[in-house]
């Protein structure tokens, strides 16, 4: 699966898109700069240091070599912009956040991965779905992919992380509804196991309800409910009936 030369800006609580379909070098850095030189809310820093931000990085934007190396080259770049929820998104994550956001299903694995010193791990798994329902566990370290190492596999995207925060790398893999895949992972050291997938419909808000349930611990009873998201909507019916059923 080829990761397509789109990709999106999401900054504060507006969505920007920057379509960079050209193949010209520099191309999603210009695109990049561009809408923040338009748009940036802050007009001080977008008129007094912004320019200088952007030539900073432009040589090394202009030539970068792959779409990955300047993709590093712009998460590196936002970075610096001070602002929140601010990051390069590929499409496929873009239509991810906001079908999930919109508590919408679609195909899934089920889990997220982080990247600590070029090793992948997995980070989240949604309950209830193809992941967690295949055994895999949240602090598995993954291997291969079909064999693949990790980072050259065509099944990792792009980090979806947010640029100006200082946490380490967040991936997905890439799937249409029915794809299987074959994990290598390691649980303990030493132990290696193998985990198959297949890519269903689903939804962190379906996993928000499978996952809601009441904890014993000391004779005292814990409702515990995880919300994947802010959901756009349901969560509020949903924490009202729970209330008057599930933790009655």
């Amino acid at each position: 699966m080829v990761m397509k030369r789109w990709n999106f800006l999401l900054a504060a609580l507006a969505i920007a898109i920057i379509a960079s379909s050209a193949s010209a070098r520099g191309d999603l850095f210009d695109d990049t700069a561009r809408l923040l030189s338009e748009n940036f809310y802050d007009k001080d820093f977008r008129h007094e240091t912004l320019p200088d931000l952007i030539a900073r990085y432009q040589d090394a934007a202009d030539q970068a070599e792959t779409l990955h190396e300047e993709r590093l080259i712009v998460h590196a770049f936002l970075s610096e912009i001070p602002a929140s929820h601010l990051g390069l998104l590929s499409l496929h994550e873009y239509r991810v956040l906001f079908r999930e956001l919109s508590n919408k299903p679609q195909p899934t694995f089920g889990f997220e991965l982080v990247e600590e010193d070029g090793a992948y791990y997995v980070k989240s798994v949604l309950d209830g779905g193809p992941a967690d329902r295949s055994g895999l566990l949240r602090g598995d370290r993954l291997l291969t992919i079909d064999g693949i190492t990790v980072s050259e596999s065509p099944r990792l995207d792009w980090r979806s992380d947010d640029a100006a925060l200082p946490d380490p790398p967040v991936h997905r893999l890439l799937g249409d509804l029915g794809d299987g895949i074959r994990l290598a992972i390691e649980r303990r050291p030493g132990q290696s196991l193998v985990v198959d997938l297949v890519a269903t419909n689903y939804a962190a808000y379906k996993a928000t309800k499978e996952g809601a349930r009441v904890i014993q611990h000391e004779g005292q009873k814990i409702a515990y409910i995880h919300l994947w998201y802010i959901h756009m909507n349901g969560i509020d019916q949903f924490l009202a009936r729970s209330m008057r059923h599930k933790f009655a």
